[in-house]
């Protein structure tokens, strides 16, 4: 079961760990009584409030992340991995954005068994609901290949679009089974370059194959 993460969860846990009064109050509620803007008895409550805060502040920081999923009532996501030990043959897409989708599409036009891998539940979810294989998880992760059997997969291929996941999940393929063919979407040759001490199987430039088609279509045109 994986736990999702948020903002709401980081903004919450730093609320509760400055919801600390700290002991320069008294000396604030003790001027603003010398000068009558607070009534006596208000201060008294205050001075109550700071005391509690500190009290309990130390015990709530011990038990944080309990009391962040309990009030946001944290949501999980569990992968089902068991029909993968008798999965072969298949390709794994890591990354279901535009270019996940456009490849999705022609592999189920030409009859070819896939997965969908990606580290966005939004993604995973969209997939999900046009009824397509899709897994929740990051392949840079060890464990995640583990799981999918990626070792039976005929070919991975990763279209993520940030250079640095992108080196990292085809790192972690070829550490995890030297017999993974890997097939990477670059968009520039900067990042083609960076990819290159990894000496993957197939780069495809995206930008050189499309320069590739429009002169071909333009070849086709006459006057």
């Amino acid at each position: 079961t994986i736990l999702l993460t948020s903002k709401k969860e980081l903004a919450l846990k730093t609320a509760l760990a400055l919801a600390q009064v700290g002991e320069f109050s008294f000396a604030i509620f003790a001027l603003a009584g010398a000068a009558g803007l607070i009534a006596n008895d208000l201060i008294g409550l205050l001075i109550l409030v700071v005391v509690i805060s500190m009290i309990i502040t130390p015990f709530m920081l011990a038990k944080i992340n309990v009391i962040v999923r309990k009030i946001l009532k944290k949501e999980t996501y569990k992968n089902d991995f068991e029909t993968f030990t008798e999965r072969r043959n298949h390709i794994i897409i890591c990354g279901y954005s535009v270019v996940g989708k456009f490849i999705a599409k022609d592999l189920e036009a030409m009859g070819v068994e896939y997965i969908i891998i990606d580290n966005s539940l939004k993604h995973v979810r969209e997939a999900l609901a046009e009824g397509k294989k899709a897994y929740y998880g990051d392949m840079s992760k060890p464990s995640m290949l583990s799981d999918l059997h990626v070792e039976n997969a005929s070919a991975v291929i990763v279209t993520l679009d940030n250079t640095e996941k992108k080196r990292l999940v085809c790192e972690a393929l070829q550490q995890f089974s030297k017999n993974v063919k890997i097939v990477v979407k670059v968009v520039s040759l900067e990042e083609k370059e960076a990819l290159e001490a990894l000496e993957i199987g197939t780069v495809i430039d995206s930008k050189k194959e499309i320069a590739h088609i429009l002169a071909d279509e333009a070849k086709l045109c006459r006057l």
